[in-house]
């Protein structure tokens, strides 16, 4: 009131009535300083990681035979693996080896799992072979290769560390673990380990090894159908329980395998590529490199690609809560695997048919049942929320959504929509 009922120019004080309490001062004075400085390094250090040390090249790599989008890569070791008509790599006394193609041939042998030295015959090129492919989009990494026979990153196959349970399920062949040792091995180099940190190779890591069963569950369904109409093969008849069970098999793995690939991969890095293209087009039309915002730095940008992965990871069913579901596929996988075992041997006429019915028909009952409980419970996932109602709310609430957030990496359950 004292203000309001005064004349001229009002009381004299130690100060104007609007002035900032004191320990907003500093923040007041600074921040815009901050602010400018902290966007100029961001912008700079985006572009030094995306124009000098190509950082897409390298997440490109991860695509590519990480998560299985080299298609070259993908059948050049499938049939490493699993192609029966290929020489084998593993030693024999007496045998000289041919000097032809060679492979793993896992279901067509007793002895796993093979040798150090049969892996490096068996794997030797699949992957600078399959790099060099894709040649057109990398020309630098591409001549690399060719003349130091080495991959970014020295990206290579390697043996996994695994627990004494996890060697015992390696040492059958015709179980779903069989191929769990085989990993890639691959290290990012300085200083891209910003935003490829153990963590995210870890979940790289962890999607291989689930993406290398899906790949031998393909190539073990469209065996099931050679084994039983190739001319040499001792099925006699028709089996309508086994043709049954061979036409249902294949549809719920492509149709599985479908998803995984299609909705859970490539749809998720698709979402990645067009981030990123946004970001290299913030980065490369201003060259003050004040484009990015205060708090759009690299740390943002690894925490973007890590919810990328869990995405992906989500969709694949590989998140803890979802244990119970992926390990219902798991057992529906090793009842194919069964079946496919047994088909395998009646071709060969290892197994002739006495008790062979009985045997498919109970497998394929227990199939049937695991199937309708698989469905069931995707579709009661399907009808669950996903997270984005919680980031939308997020960012409703800050009030403003910058370049690394919105919802466009929520997590929703689609698997219930596979046509299974």
């Amino acid at each position: 009131s004292t203000y309001l009922n005064a004349e001229g120019d009002g009381p004299e004080g130690d100060g104007s009535v609007f002035a900032p309490p004191i320990s907003l001062s500093p923040v007041l004075s600074f921040n815009p300083i901050i602010a400018a400085q902290a966007r100029i390094v961001n912008g700079t250090c985006m572009r030094l990681f995306f124009n000098s040390h190509e950082l897409r090249e390298h997440l490109s790599l991860q695509r590519s035979f990480h998560l299985l989008g080299n298609g070259v890569f993908s059948s050049r070791l499938s049939h490493a693996l699993f192609d029966p008509e290929l020489e084998s790599a593993e030693r024999q006394r007496g045998v000289a080896r041919s000097g032809g193609v060679m492979g793993l041939r896992l279901g067509g042998r007793d002895t796993w799992p093979p040798a150090s030295s049969e892996l490096r015959l068996a794997l030797m090129g699949v992957l600078t072979e399959s790099y060099v492919s894709k040649a057109p989009f990398s020309k630098s990494y591409a001549g690399a290769c060719l003349d130091q026979s080495s991959l970014p990153g020295d990206l290579s196959f390697a043996v996994r560390d695994m627990s004494e349970k996890e060697i015992e399920s390696c040492l059958n062949p015709n179980s779903l673990e069989a191929l769990d040792f085989l990993r890639l091995s691959y290290k990012p180099p300085p200083p891209l380990e910003a935003v490829i940190t153990p963590m995210i190779l870890y979940k790289y890591d962890q999607l291989f090894k689930l993406l290398l069963r899906v790949t031998r569950m393909l190539y073990v369904a469209s065996m099931l159908f050679r084994d039983a109409t190739d001319r040499s093969s001792y099925w006699q008849g028709i089996d309508s329980v086994a043709q049954r069970f061979r036409i249902e098999a294949h549809h719920f793995i492509t149709s599985v395998c479908g998803y995984f690939f299609d909705t859970g991969i490539e749809a998720t890095w698709r979402v990645f590529e067009r981030k990123l293209d946004q970001i290299e087009e913030r980065i490369n039309t201003d060259n003050d490199n004040t484009t990015l915002g205060q708090n759009e730095g690299i740390d943002k940008l690894r925490d973007y690609h890590e919810r990328v992965l869990d995405r992906i990871m989500f969709a694949l069913l590989l998140r803890k809560r979802q244990q119970p579901v992926l390990k219902l596929l798991e057992e529906i996988f090793a009842l194919i695997l069964q079946f496919s075992k047994h088909s395998r041997e009646r071709a060969l006429g290892i197994k002739r048919k006495v008790g062979g019915d009985d045997e498919v028909r109970d497998l394929y009952l227990r199939f049937r049942k695991k199937v309708g409980v698989f469905i069931t419970v995707c579709r009661g996932l399907s009808e669950k929320k996903g997270y984005e109602m919680r980031r939308k709310l997020d960012s409703r609430i800050s009030g403003q959504e910058g370049l690394f957030d919105g919802d466009d990496l929520a997590e929703e359950n689609k698997i219930g929509r596979a046509h299974v």
